[in-house]
């Protein structure tokens, strides 16, 4: 069976107390091993198991972890949240009280606007009424060109239903 790539392997049966277990495996690309079958005890061939896979990639971790410069790090953190503390204050003290002036300005700037613009305002009022002269003037004006087109002679005349001045002897 060994030919054919029976081989042995340790696995982890439990990480937290390190439990191992023999597991006996064909593998299907296993490399030919010279096997004694009358050796005494018997010699199994095997391969590397998990175990060693996972102290591996720990190994690995570990080192990256090493080569992360974390004073570095740190020491521009520091740098930056100081900046950020300075740049903070700045917009407390000075920008923050300048915005409130700013929006209480804007807040009367729109009562004000409001209270011209309103349905009850003088300005409204006032507006109405010139609204309602143009319409009286337009429609005399109207009524001014319509007699013309009929009677354009009503301009030396007058109108022709007004009586005829008397010529002086």
């Amino acid at each position: 069976m060994v030919e054919h790539g029976l081989r042995a392997q340790a696995r982890t049966g439990n990480l937290l107390t390190g439990q191992l277990y023999i597991a006996l495996e064909f593998l299907t690309n296993a490399p030919k091993v010279d096997f004694d079958v009358n050796a005494k005890p018997l010699m199994m061939p095997t391969v590397g198991g998990s175990l060693d896979k996972l102290q591996e990639q720990l190994a690995s971790i570990v080192g990256k972890m090493q080569n992360i410069p974390f004073d570095s790090i740190g020491r521009h953190l520091d740098g930056d949240l100081a900046e950020l503390n300075k740049t903070l204050k700045q917009v407390n003290s000075e920008l923050l009280p300048e915005t409130n002036r700013t929006l209480r300005d804007a807040q009367r700037t729109f009562g004000t606007a409001s209270s011209t613009l309103g349905e009850d305002s003088p300005l409204q009022q006032n507006l109405a009424q010139v609204l309602q002269e143009l319409q009286r003037t337009a429609g005399s004006m109207r009524a001014l060109t319509e007699l013309l087109g009929r009677h354009p002679e009503a301009l030396i005349r007058g109108r022709p239903t007004d009586p005829v001045p008397a010529v002086a002897p």
